[in-house]
């Protein structure tokens, strides 16, 4: 990908009309006008701050003026001009208004969706206003960061991992004493693995087990880090001994879509809220925006507890299309005790338990339950 300055002259190409015919308005008129516009000191966006966009789906005018209302998932770029949304948009939707919960403009859109390898990506884009008011006054005032809803340890348990090339997302988590680190078994290639951290730490972990079965239920890798390595402790999370509610609010976080985007001095994760739709045992459902390369990320509760690993996302045999919202985890409570008795016994073959039963693999291959006639 491209750095984002070199893709400057299409931010400042934004479209200013004038509802007055009769004469021409100045350009200083119109830099007062655009100041205007410019969020106050405490307005500026934030992570997981509350947004609401206003647009029109598909360009149609039947869609004029549709509400949306999501969150902002990701700050990044230069000054952090883009804010990535996790928002339910569609094409035609690029010009349309963000707005946050008091209504003050925090940006523009310039994109919803498109095709990336072969599936379609909900990535929704704005410009922050702060971006287009820098451009058109030519001066940069930068939003302060605030503390975000989900706990700091969790946030830093996060990790990007590349396997020789294969890439994807990790959690880092403390369980007796011991100090690992989990994702997805079809996350790593090779046993030659890198994980780099929010504060731009690298961590080789050794590799202690990993599905051969990566492609049925429970696609789960575990590694160990070592001695030296597991000495800082702020990189690691808890785990969630519980089954969460139907509707509770729950953060899917990892380094979503493109690779690049994670790389730079503004490093860090991409944060998507959701909620839980469906529990059922060894498999849970979400409504976060997952997208490829969150393979094998976390999904933390409110507390910054792990409550489950993220796997796959719904595909439709009807028309061939990924839904990112419908997507299916790992409950960390299916497998809490087999990590426990691991953690306690260093036994390797305890995490035989992590290889799901036929029960569970029928569920993760959306097979309907067998019936049981008791008449």
């Amino acid at each position: 990908m491209k750095p984002v300055r070199l893709y400057a002259p299409l931010y400042a190409s934004i479209v200013i009309l004038s509802t007055n015919l009769a004469k021409c308005v100045s350009w200083n008129h119109i830099k007062t006008v655009i100041d205007r516009l410019r969020p106050t000191g405490s307005s500026g966006p934030n992570l997981l701050d509350e947004v609401v966009t206003v647009s029109t789906p598909f360009g149609d005018e039947s869609f004029f003026n549709t509400l949306n209302v999501g969150h902002i998932s990701n700050i990044f770029g230069d000054h952090e001009c883009l804010l990535l949304l996790d928002t339910h948009l569609s094409s035609g939707c690029q010009g349309g208004a963000v707005y946050n919960r008091n209504m003050k403009l925090q940006g523009i859109l310039i994109g919803s969706t498109f095709t990336h390898r072969n599936e379609n990506v909900s990535f929704p884009l704005a410009i922050s206003m702060e971006e287009i008011v820098g451009v058109a006054l030519n001066r940069r005032n930068l939003c302060q960061s605030l503390p975000m809803a989900l706990p700091v340890q969790a946030f830093r348990s996060v990790c990007m991992i590349d396997s020789q090339g294969c890439w994807g997302t990790g959690c880092a988590f403390e369980l007796n004493g011991k100090r690992y680190i989990i994702s997805c078994s079809h996350v790593l290639a090779t046993d030659n693995i890198t994980c780099v951290f929010n504060d731009q730490k690298t961590m080789h972990p050794k590799l202690i087990y990993k599905n051969p079965i990566f492609d049925s239920a429970y696609d789960i890798a575990l590694m160990e880090a070592t001695f030296e390595e597991a000495q800082s402790s702020n990189w690691f999370c808890q785990l969630a001994n519980y089954i969460p509610r139907i509707g509770q609010r729950l953060y899917a976080v990892g380094f979503p879509v493109l690779k690049s985007l994670a790389r730079g001095i503004n490093f860090k994760p991409s944060i998507i809220p959701g909620r839980v739709t469906k529990y059922s045992e060894g498999l849970l459902f979400t409504d976060c925006s997952i997208q490829c390369g969150q393979s094998g990320g976390p999904i933390f509760d409110e507390n910054g507890l792990l409550v489950a690993i993220a796997v796959s996302n719904f595909k439709s045999s009807v028309d061939n299309l990924i839904y990112n919202c419908h997507n299916m985890c790992v409950p960390v409570k299916d497998i809490y005790n087999t990590l426990e008795r691991y953690s306690i016994t260093r036994d390797k073959t305890s995490l035989d338990g992590l290889q799901a039963d036929w029960n569970v693999r029928c569920k993760w291959k959306l097979k309907p339950p067998v019936i049981l006639n008791k008449l």
